[in-house]
């Protein structure tokens, strides 16, 4: 089987976005709740390397998820003039998922990312929870996660272009 540079394109595009999307949705929905059951200061400190470790590979993951769309839709693909971008139906969606791509990885980066490391270093709340008083940690945590679900959101708004498409 020959693969055309389009296949290949497309094989690097879908990887990056299942390694982007699976590994924000594994942070959240996977490794923050098990970590829960540890005590307080042990979760701090999973929580930070974690969210140390991961977030450059997932900014990584992003750039490469929008460049090779970008490719797919206008090199390899039916975009070539911008009335190809306003004119058509493709073109419009292609645009929309572009923009809502972009917003997701900048609003991970630099909003979800940097609240998340902010209450995580925010010590006064992780020996106020070790002592009993859970309130202002959870509400932080919360605040954290409600920023963070924003880039859930535009995962899903991609998804749902992408199946239009």
């Amino acid at each position: 089987m020959v693969w055309t540079l389009y296949q290949l394109t497309l094989g690097v595009h879908i990887f990056f976005a299942i390694m982007w999307v699976g590994g924000v949705m594994f942070v959240g929905w996977g490794v923050y709740p098990a970590v829960a059951s540890l005590p307080y200061i042990q979760q701090k400190k999973v929580l930070a390397a974690v969210m140390k470790r991961s977030h450059p590979l997932f900014i990584v993951e992003g750039i490469a998820v929008i460049l090779t769309g970008f490719l797919l839709g206008t090199v390899l693909g039916p975009i070539h003039t911008w009335s190809d971008v306003w004119g058509t139906a493709y073109g419009q969606k292609w645009l929309a998922a572009f923009l809502i791509a972009s917003f997701s990885l900048v609003w991970g980066a630099a909003v979800s990312y940097k609240t998340t490391m902010n209450v995580l270093m925010k010590n006064h709340l992780w020996t106020l929870a070790s002592n009993g008083n859970i309130t202002p940690l959870r509400r932080s945590l919360l605040f954290a996660a409600c920023l963070a679900s924003v880039e859930i959101a535009g995962f899903i708004f991609i998804l749902f272009l992408m199946v239009l498409l």
